[in-house]
């Protein structure tokens, strides 16, 4: 037996692919009858996020270093 595991959206097939950890990924993945493995991070005020890195350096191509630890559920949204 194979099981697959999507991770972060991506499509192979397609030129295109879904925002990692996004509903959209997450939904197609799950119709199409894949697992779903995702990754938790925690707030300051210990709200939880679902985003695969630990904090916003990747995304912000090192502009932002701080960690979701460091920031409350307020900052991470308004991001």
């Amino acid at each position: 037996m194979t099981v697959v595991i999507s991770h972060r959206g991506l499509e192979p097939e397609k030129d295109s692919y879904f925002i990692e950890s996004s509903f959209e990924a997450f939904s197609d993945q799950s119709i199409r009858g894949f697992g779903l493995e995702f990754d938790l991070v925690f707030s300051a005020d210990d709200s939880i996020f679902v985003f695969h890195d630990k904090g916003l350096e990747r995304i912000s191509n090192g502009q932002d270093k701080r960690l979701f630890s460091q920031m409350t559920a307020k900052e991470i949204a308004g991001i």
